[in-house]
Parts: C-alpha cells; structure tokens; sequence
C-alpha cells in the first residue's frame, strides 16, 4: 500500500467529493502490427513528497517493476521523485520515443486523488490549499493516456500504484473514501484496481513482513514472468493471489477487474524463456521421479510446434500445441487403471488452454448451434447462479459436448473432437509422472476441488471459491494448460472398459466396449481429490449432465 498523504489547509471551497486513487492498470491495444515493435516503458516512483506524508516503498515498487520489465525485454527509463515540472518533462520525452505500433507500458507509484470523478497524479512538489490547487499541481491521468494513445501503439499499457484512503482526514467531513468508482474502459481497455470498493491496499503482510514490496507489486512481477500466459491470464492471477495473501493476514482485498481487451497478448509469448529462469535444452530428457508400483522410463519430448498457441476463430477456444512424446499410462491403485503401459503420442496434438467456459458456450448457442440449449449456472440447490463469462462450461453432457464440437467445426473449418483418455492424461501430466500434476500431494495451492467427504465445495490457500472457478485461476501445467485437474471433471472420447487391457498404444480413442457409457478424468469442486491422482478414471452414461461435468477439446494438424 502506498500511504495516505495529509493534505493541509482544504478549507469549506473544497465541496467535490475526492477519493484516494487505488492501483489502476489500463491497458489500451489498438490494431496495429508493425513487422518489428519496440517495447517501452516509463517506471516513476515517488516517495519524497514535500508538503504531503511522504511514502516508504513507492520507489522500491518502481525499481522492482523496472527490473521486470528489462527483464521481459523493454527499453526502461527510471525516474525517481519528480516534481511537476520533471514529471511532465518525462511524460513528454517518452511519447517523442513512441512509434506506432510499438509495445508501451507506462507505471507510476505514488499518490492520486480523484476530483469530482477524474484521477491525478500527484508530483512530489504538490500543493492542497483547494481543489483548484490540486488540480493546477497535479497530472490529468486521462491527458497523459490520451497524449499517449495518440502515438498510436500496439500495446498501452498503465500502471498507476496511489494511496487508497481518504487523503482529507482534516476536512471536517466525509469529503472522500476508499476506492474507486467502477471503471467502464472502452473496448481494447482493460482496468485493475488493487482492491475493490471500500477495501484498502496492503502494503505489508504484518509487521515483521520483511519484503520491500508492497503486495501487489511483489505479486504482479512474480505472476508476469510465466512463458506462455496472457496478459489478461496474469491479471487474473495476480487477482487471486493477492486476495490470498490478504487473508493470511485476516484482511480483505480482492482487485477490481474491468476487461474489454479484445485479443491475446503476452509479457513472455509461448515458449520465451523467462530471464529469471534457468536455461532449458531444445530436446529434453526427463526422468521423473516413479509413481507407486509404475516401472518408467525416460519421457522424450520434442518441441517443433510445442507451447505454440493458436486461436481458429475469435469465438474459438485457445490451444496449445503439445509436443510429441510418450509417457506410462495408468497406475496401480484402482483396478480401472491397470495395467500400466506405454503411450506414444507421436503426432502434433493441440489441446483446449482452458476447459470450454460459458462464454464461448454462449456463443455457439448465439450463433444457432448448440441445439439451443442454455445450461444453468448453478446446481440442484438452485439460488442465484454462480455467473457465466469465464467460468467452465457445467451441466453439459457427452452428447453436449458433441453438439458443440460441430456447430464449432462449421465455424473454423477445423476437425475439432474429444480428447481421447490416453491425450487426455498425457496433456494433464504435462511431462510429469507424480501422482498429481504439481506433485505427490493433493494441493489446494494448484487445483479448485472440494471438501474431503462427498459432496460440496471447500475453499482453503489458493482456493478460494465454494463452486466453480474462473478458468486459468491455478497455475498451468508443464504443457502450459490449466485446470487440467480441478474445477470440473471432463469428459473424453473413449468408450467405458473396465480397465486398460487391450487399450492404445497410440494415443487413439477405444471405440469398443460400453459406447452407452464415456470416460470422465479429472475431478472437480463439488468433491473429494485426496485419491483422484492423474490416473483417476470414472464412467459416466453420455446423455447425463451434471454440475460438476465439463469439457475441454483438441486438434490434430493442420
């Protein structure tokens, strides 16, 4: 949290309501796409402010998410305590470096204010004697996004970390609060504020906290240096564990986010190697630690297409290249899983990023497919519904699943299917043989699933949601894909055998045994994950729709 500044001398002609600026992040796209852009970014961090509370870690935030930057492979200029003059000096030289299409990201810490509805960066030299005053001292937001804007980037993308509290405590009334009031962007804008209305920033986990960040900061940089995950992805991310954090500390702070992006963009595309990590070799050798009672040996993985992600059609789910390789399906516990055996998947397979959410649901249905259908958004207790948008795909049966696959197939002109049950576990290991995706535990820290006696939803670490999660809350796999354990179980190709006898070696779907019957993997919120290891296999009947029932899909090239 950057702290609240006491503002002397605001006497009675200070009658506009004014609220302390929450962390703001807007991001403006526009459609340019220069064959090569440079990538910018302007990092301003004030703390000595001289007739204002001065701030503590506004300039250590500044150089940590200049650091990241340079990092992901901008040009970075720093500035450090800027009176107005300097201030807008550094705004001006910044837009002279902007060429269209370029990739720009502009951050600012320190302290705002929000007059009658409009946001300003204060300037260490600012004055407070009334909102006039204000208003001549400080930096229009608005001007230096459209200045901005109007060189016409590729990307925009502004970071502004200000104080949360009433920064007029000594005005004899309730003149502001905390807080902003909901950010509408306009289509290619995406708006974050580190904590939602009424809630306030922390700057610390408690006392003894020994991190020179603030919260938010500390977990924007680490979530951003993920190859292969969207910006919007990071976001969410951020989102999630920042709330996380908060209540370890018992303190509620949940980011307000306003997304009107349309389009997928990164800080490390598909298969950039991240600075911070350590160099991987084209062809890997991996051999992983052994499961119990499995014999295996080592995984080989090629890359050519793998981590690359493709979107056929802008209705069109995200997916992810994988790479060929093979790995021991099964395992030893339940009888359904054995024997164990080799797989090869020897072809490019490309699998759904997230399980099919509503959103794109909804726009088949839009779009006369889907037989029409429309499934409910919640489960048999009925209330409200637990919202669409992001959020899987529930309530869909095999047969769903199926009608969505052909009215998608008609849009893109691809062959979309199921995955079969051998994909399926291949894609969820991600390159692993433990139990789990993340490790031999089951971990609240990397999957949404629920308490641990049937049935109903649990939250704890990570997991912070009773029902279904908003896809891509959890880290993704090895292979870059989420939610491949957790949040809903999902249906696959296969026809229902007893157990892996005279199964594929080849990756393809069984098409003998009980077709009355299909193969579900995974599992889900509404239940118990202590023994559904990666191995876990269920039938379920085809035309059964259930709350805890999902899908995701794949294609094979081109």
């Amino acid at each position: 949290m950057i702290l609240t500044p006491s503002l002397p001398n605001v006497g009675r002609a200070l009658h506009a309501r004014l609220a302390c600026l929450c962390l703001l992040l807007l991001l403006t796209l526009t459609a340019l796409a220069p064959a090569r852009a440079e990538r910018l970014a302007l990092v301003v961090g004030n703390d000595k402010y001289q007739n204002v509370t001065q701030l503590r870690n506004a300039g250590a935030d500044a150089e940590s998410m200049a650091e990241a930057f340079r990092k992901a492979g901008y040009k970075v200029t720093l500035s450090r305590d800027r009176n107005f003059k300097a201030l807008k000096d550094d705004l001006r030289a910044f837009r002279r470096q902007i060429q269209g299409g370029d990739e720009v990201v502009l951050f600012f810490s320190g302290h705002g204010v929000q007059i009658s509805g409009e946001n300003f960066l204060l300037p260490v030299d600012v004055r407070a004697d009334n909102e006039e005053q204000v208003r001549d001292d400080a930096v229009a937001l608005s001007n230096v996004l459209a200045d901005l804007r109007a060189a016409r980037p590729g990307l925009m993308l502004a970071i502004v970390d200000a104080c949360r509290d009433n920064p007029f405590p000594k005005a004899g009334r309730a003149i502001g609060g905390r807080g902003l009031s909901r950010a509408d962007g306009a289509t290619g804008q995406m708006v974050l504020y580190a904590a939602g209305e009424g809630q306030q920033a922390l700057d610390r986990l408690g006392s003894n906290d020994p991190v020179k960040n603030g919260v938010f900061t500390r977990v924007f940089v680490k979530e951003m240096e993920r190859s292969g995950v969207s910006i919007d992805q990071v976001l969410r991310n951020v989102r999630v564990e920042v709330n996380r954090l908060a209540k370890t500390v018992n303190h509620e702070q949940v980011p307000a986010l306003y997304d009107q992006v349309l389009g997928t963009y990164y800080f490390y595309p598909p298969g950039a190697q991240v600075a911070s990590q350590r160099p991987e070799p084209v062809q890997v050798a991996v051999r992983p630690t052994k499961p119990i009672g499995v014999s295996v040996s080592p995984t080989k993985v090629t890359t050519n297409m793998s981590g690359v992600t493709i979107r056929d059609c802008p209705d069109c789910p995200e997916l992810v290249w994988l790479p060929a390789g093979q790995f021991v399906m099964g395992g030893k516990r339940f009888t359904n899983q054995k024997p164990a055996h080799d797989v090869r998947i020897a072809y490019p397979l490309a699998v759904g990023k997230y399980v099919v959410t509503f959103e794109e649901w909804d726009a088949c249905v839009a779009g006369g497919g889907c037989n029409g259908y429309r499934p409910s958004d919640k489960d048999h207790l009925g209330g409200n519904g637990w919202g669409r948008g992001r959020l899987p795909v529930i309530n869909v049966s095999w047969d769903d699943a199926q009608s969505y696959i052909r009215w998608l197939n008609q849009k893109s002109g691809k062959q979309y299917r199921l995955l079969s049950e051998a994909e399926w576990e291949y894609a969820a290991r991600g390159g692993t043989t433990s139990l789990f995706t993340w490790g031999d535990a089951v971990s609240r820290e990397h999957a949404n699933y629920g308490k641990d006696i049937c049935c109903m939803g649990g939250v704890g670490g990570r997991d912070q949601w009773v029902n279904t999660s908003p896809v891509g809350s959890f880290p993704a796999n090895g292979f870059g894909l989420y939610d491949m354990l957790g949040n809903v179980e999902q249906w696959t190709a296969d026809c229902w055998n007893g157990n892996h006898d005279g199964a594929p070696s080849d990756g393809q779907a069984r098409t003998s045994g009980d077709c009355a019957k299909r193969v579900m993997r995974g599992f889900s919120w509404y239940g118990p994950a202590d023994d559904r290891y990666v191995s876990y296999r269920n039938d379920i009947r085809s035309e059964v729709r259930h709350w805890s029932f999902g899908f995701r899909v794949a294609r094979t090239a081109p």
